[in-house]
């Protein structure tokens, strides 16, 4: 079945931009695929984004119904983790699907589709338990330089005072108002845990 499909090229050491071309460009024509968009970055450009105009372009044309598949050499020409769950996320949203041709791994047939919502959920799971040890291992430094991780924690004699300005009746927010210092979720909470407290 035909498909208009689009290539993004993308020079690595082991791959020059005319290999990777020619290598998409035989693969359409055998499957009977039309190419009728490009995207290139012409340099070795590593995983900066800002220095990728084709890698943006393409991220931008994505919804605009022009192609129904990307094609590029293999995955790892797509650049970094987050990059990847960027334009799978963004592909998967628009209905367009990838051929990745040194994986063997084409989204247009439902066993390539299968492989690559296994794969590409592997690497999304990934990237978010990257994040996640990222953010632990800052918090950890910060702990260890001093600095506070989470909500301040309030005086004591704010939870008072604004304990007794509720029991005056006052509402939330003329309570936060009136005692200062203490936001008005705080006195929600305050006042919850006052009921939960005075039940039967």
């Amino acid at each position: 079945m035909s498909k208009r499909v689009a290539l993004y090229l993308r020079p690595t050491p082991d791959q020059g931009i005319e290999e990777q071309r020619a290598t998409l460009i035989s693969a359409s024509r055998l499957l009977g695929w039309t190419v009728v968009a490009e995207y290139r970055d012409d340099e070795l450009t590593g995983d900066s984004l800002r220095r990728r105009s084709g890698f943006n372009r393409l991220r931008c044309d994505i919804g605009s119904g022009d192609f129904e598949m990307i094609l590029v050499t293999s995955l790892d020409k797509l650049g970094s983790m987050p990059d990847l769950v960027k334009i799978m996320d963004e592909t998967r949203n628009h209905g367009v699907g990838f051929f990745l041709h040194d994986e063997g791994l084409d989204d247009s047939t439902l066993a390539g589709r299968a492989h690559l919502d296994l794969l590409f959920e592997v690497l999304r799971n990934f990237h978010r338990s990257t994040l996640r040890e990222k953010a632990l291992v800052g918090h950890e430094r910060a702990r260890a330089n001093g600095v506070r991780i989470g909500r301040p924690k309030l005086e004591m004699s704010k939870l008072v005072a604004a304990e007794a300005a509720l029991k005056d009746g006052c509402g939330v927010r003329e309570t936060a108002r009136r005692v200062g210092g203490i936001s008005p979720a705080s006195v929600q909470r305050l006042k919850n845990a006052m009921m939960a407290e005075a039940a039967p």
